[in-house]
């Protein structure tokens, strides 16, 4: 038990106008029963989402965050294309194919994420990205008010997609 929050509660309720111990515990049980209120609605609310992502997976849903989960957010650039995880080869060859059509045009990292992948793959496009850049395939072009992202070196040693 933090003595802070005590002394502060303590403190608050003597601004209400509680002034005894009583009428202090009093309070403290009165918001116990309420905060217990609350986390039995939360809980409800919790087991309705669990429910509602069962009707997903059930209906061939879900494929994204489970996927988003099971791939590596660090990835050692020593690593070839072939010893990538699928998933990360994948976004690879996506990013690659996106600045492909958008070529000789520059693009920003953002721009990229919004374009080869969901919200919940960012951190996976983030780690194809770094790894596409560990590899020289792309570069990134700073001055400074922007950073962009534009064909490297490499180029021609890209993920295609299969």
């Amino acid at each position: 038990m933090s003595m802070d929050f005590v002394n502060e509660y303590i403190a608050s309720c003597f601004q209400t106008g509680r002034m005894s111990p009583a009428e202090i515990k009093e309070a403290a049980e009165k918001e116990i029963l309420s905060l217990d209120e609350e986390i039995k609605k939360i809980e409800a609310i919790k087991n309705r989402q669990n429910n509602l992502r069962n009707v997903v997976r059930q209906l061939g849903g879900g494929e994204v965050n489970k996927r988003a989960k099971k791939a590596p957010m660090v990835v050692d650039p020593m690593l070839t294309e072939s010893d990538l995880d699928p998933l990360v080869r994948e976004i690879c060859a996506k990013i690659c194919d996106y600045i492909e059509v958008q070529h000789p045009k520059a693009l920003k990292p953002r721009e990229i994420m919004d374009a080869v992948s969901s919200l919940e793959e960012n951190k996976i496009v983030l780690t194809a990205i770094k790894w596409l850049w560990d590899h020289g395939i792309i570069e990134r072009k700073e001055d400074s008010l922007v950073r962009e992202i534009s064909k490297g070196k490499n180029w021609t040693d890209r993920p295609l997609q299969k």
